[in-house]
């Protein structure tokens, strides 16, 4: 699993950017008053969460006919043990 919090640990990498990426990294990083970084590591982790937030609607949604026929045996069964008075 994904782990999406925070951590004080980094490795030092070399990227190559289109220069129209690094444009828009320095403008966010003037906007932001940060350093490239900071902003692109910002940026990773966006996509990161939800690339998470995605898997984690698509299991639900998998998961969704079972969790509701669950629910539904859980009612039925609770209305057969507690008579309506």
């Amino acid at each position: 699993m994904l782990n999406l919090r925070e951590t004080s640990q980094s490795s030092k990498i070399t990227i190559s950017l289109p220069v129209y990426l690094l444009d828009t990294v320095d403008v966010l990083v003037q906007e932001k008053h940060s350093n490239r970084s900071a902003v692109i590591a910002e940026i990773l982790a966006q996509v990161a969460r939800e690339r998470f937030e995605a898997e984690m609607r698509a299991g639900y949604e998998a998961n969704a006919s079972f969790a509701r026929q669950i629910a539904e045996e859980d009612l039925a069964a609770g209305n057969e043990t507690w008579p309506e008075y």
